[in-house]
């Protein structure tokens, strides 16, 4: 697990959330900035949700969309394992970029997700269990 450096991640006292860092615009700053370069173009972002475990931003470039994401500091691994397992599977989302230091994800746009689709709740949580499953068996070996 990337270790988190106080000097790239602001670290707030215990019950604190961290959604105020991801709000202000020196953070938007530093995810644009990591955006460009990884992309190696201009971007625009906008934020698509704050939450207190993580914050996800929309990216475009005026062409096509893709996803930023840093989370918490408890919860600063997933974008490293991710990366990870796209590498060994097609069963989760494509990886555009990891910045495994500051936990930072960019993924290409995958459409509607499931909240935002039709279709019957229990057929697609079944679905979802059935896909974790069969990934689960498919990088085991790894």
């Amino acid at each position: 697990m990337a270790e988190v450096r106080p000097d790239l991640w602001p670290l707030l006292g215990r019950g604190a959330p961290v959604s105020p860092v991801w709000e202000t615009a020196a953070f938007a700053d530093e995810m644009r900035s990591w955006c460009s370069e990884v992309l190696d173009r201009d971007v625009r972002l906008d934020v698509q949700k704050i939450r207190g475990w993580s914050a996800v931003w929309r990216v475009t470039d005026g062409r096509e969309v893709w996803f930023a994401k840093q989370n918490c500091p408890g919860q600063v691994f997933e974008a490293t394992l991710l990366g990870v397992l796209s590498r060994l599977s097609d069963r989760v989302v494509p990886v555009t970029a990891v910045d495994p230091v500051r936990g930072f994800l960019l993924t290409p746009d995958q459409g509607p997700v499931l909240a935002d689709t039709d279709g019957d709740p229990v057929e697609q949580a079944c679905a979802v269990a059935r896909e974790g499953a069969l990934l689960q068996r498919e990088v085991a070996p790894h």
